[in-house]
């Protein structure tokens, strides 16, 4: 069995991910957008449930 180490950001726009084998080479990204909430000019949030449930949506894309 092989071994990965997984990488995960969280930016403003979306969360990302990144697959490395046991050489440090990239072996597979991924990316999920997550809805920008403008309440007023200039502002913006973001619901935390989102950026938590990408995550973990992330994870899965790499093994299954």
């Amino acid at each position: 069995m092989q071994k990965y180490m997984r990488a995960l950001n969280s930016g403003t726009t979306s969360n990302r991910g990144i697959l490395f084998n046991h050489r440090g080479e990239i072996t597979d990204t991924a990316q999920q957008e997550f809805e920008q909430i403008y309440p007023h000019p200039e502002w913006v949030e973001h619901r935390p449930s989102d950026i938590w449930e990408n995550n973990q949506d992330l994870q899965y894309l790499f093994f299954y």
